[in-house]
């Protein structure tokens, strides 16, 4: 995943936990606004049926109906009240009163309800005793709707949901704003990765021209060693040995002919030597016998013991394939000798029909790849690109004290086949 896919992703986590937020504080606002409605809304009530119930006390002591008639009269100025009612001493109704509009719900009751309140989904009860010198004299009760109560309510919420709306709105632009921001971004980093693979590409291109170059100029050089000077050095020595047959045996010319002879001989080898590291002829006798002479020439000289592994039967591989991994495998052998510290190295060659695949493992000290990150020797970065150039890639692993195993898979491209990157011309 993507930095701006995992952007984006984190954002719609947000939004939404954000929008929850805001709806549960909202029905949080909207059940704290009802309990403070309902709270004053009761209140309000207890107060005036208590200051109309302490004024109707005469009227109860003394039965008069009409005078607490008049009382209750003082709660139709009230839209909320739907009835209300005295009821003497005794619990009997002595007189009520009762909205137009409320004919159709039920009454209060022939018998006084007990003293207290009561709140009902669409309405508050209360029923107050009438007090006259600390004696009760008589009951008010009385039924009020909460209608206006839902209205206040409504609006509340309509404030709320009008408020949240917005800010819904709000986030909804901005997160679109965001993500196409987020989309610009990413369709730029996906230009500049186009860019970039395409920029690697070239290098990759020009330095794999390069090799190429780099090796025709070291097969010309070898072969001009190798003739040139071979041939003088040849010459030279057999001038030299014809001379000394002809000095007498006890002769100090003689012996300093020898010693002549002797470093022209090794100037002749370490001549070939050279030749044969700037391009490797012996890969004309196929890529398993220059495998074999190359761990020989590195390897047991340093007291490096090796073995070959190769499946029967090895194709013979397209020269600049061979060379490619010939190469990588003189890397792999160079590093062993002056890093590894090693004792024992293995060299395995293995084909399918469409790849090879080349394994050089030592037993040495190795290092931690994984720790590496991006700080890696020449060696393995000259690895990686040649068997990149070859199509193919490479896998390093190695752990401190468990040795390293260098690995190249390559796909297969023998000698009657076109080279990598090249196409066979139809006619």
């Amino acid at each position: 995943m993507t930095r701006s896919a995992e952007t984006l992703v984190g954002l719609r986590r947000l939004t939404t936990v954000w929008l929850t937020a805001v709806s549960l504080m909202g029905l949080t606002l909207v059940a704290l606004q009802f309990y403070l409605e309902r709270k004053e809304f009761a209140e309000a009530m207890l107060t005036e049926t208590s200051a109309i119930g302490a004024n109707a006390a005469a009227a109860l002591v003394f039965d008069d109906a009409g005078a607490a008639a008049e009382m209750l009269s003082a709660f139709r100025v009230s839209d909320e009240v739907v009835e209300a009612a005295f009821y003497r001493a005794d619990g009997s109704r002595l007189t009520e009163i009762r909205a137009p509009h409320d004919a159709g719900r039920a009454e209060l009751g022939a018998i006084a309800p007990p003293h207290g309140e009561e709140f009902s989904l669409r309405e508050l009860r209360v029923s107050l005793p009438v007090m006259l010198n600390g004696k009760e004299v008589g009951t008010l009760a009385l039924r009020a709707a909460l209608d206006r109560l839902y209205v206040e309510l409504a609006r509340f919420a309509g404030g709320l949901a009008a408020i949240a709306a917005f800010a819904v709105a709000f986030a909804s632009l901005a997160t679109h704003r965001l993500r196409q921001r987020l989309a610009e971004k990413e369709v730029a980093r996906r230009r500049a990765e186009t860019e970039l693979a395409q920029s690697r590409d070239q290098l990759r291109q020009m330095m794999l021209h390069r090799e190429h170059l780099l090796e025709e100029e070291h097969k010309r050089i070898a072969i001009e060693i190798h003739d040139q000077l071979g041939q003088l050095l040849t010459a030279a020595m057999l001038n030299l040995r014809s001379l000394e047959r002809s000095l007498a045996p006890a002769d100090d010319v003689k012996r300093q002919f020898q010693e002549v002879i002797g470093q022209l001989d090794e100037s002749y080898y370490g001549m070939k030597n050279i030749a044969t590291l700037l391009y490797p002829a012996v890969l004309k006798f196929g890529f398993r016998p220059a495998i074999e002479w190359l761990a020989g020439r590195l390897l047991k000289v340093a007291g490096i013991h090796w073995h070959l592994e190769v499946e029967d039967p090895f194709p013979a591989l397209d020269p600049e394939q061979a060379m490619g991994l010939f190469r990588i495998v003189q890397e792999a052998l160079v590093n062993v000798v002056h890093h590894a510290h090693a004792g024992d190295v293995r060299i395995a060659l293995r084909r399918t029909d469409t790849s090879v695949t080349l394994e050089v493992a030592d037993d040495g000290r190795g290092f931690d790849a994984a720790g590496r990150g991006k700080i890696v020797g020449f060696g393995l970065i000259g690895m990686r690109e040649r068997a990149e150039s070859l199509k193919g890639h490479v896998t390093i692993a190695s752990r401190p004290g468990n040795g390293t195993t260098v690995k190249v898979t390559v796909p297969l491209v023998t000698h009657d086949a076109p080279a990598v990157g090249t196409r066979r011309e139809t006619p």
